[in-house]
């Protein structure tokens, strides 16, 4: 688990507030799609393109 900050402000007196929640990691099927979705957007850029 990773903290990550949603928001940042100064309020009246010029302090910096944060407003901050958790990130999770990706779950394995997460990470499976993501891969297929990347290696498509490869094979696109080798498909050879039509000339018209």
């Amino acid at each position: 688990m990773t903290v990550v900050r949603l928001r940042a402000h100064d309020d009246d007196q010029g302090r910096a507030k944060c407003l901050r929640g958790v990130a999770r990691c990706k779950k394995l099927h997460d990470k499976r799609q993501t891969g297929r979705e990347r290696e498509w957007s490869r094979e696109k850029g080798r498909l050879p393109k039509e000339r018209g």
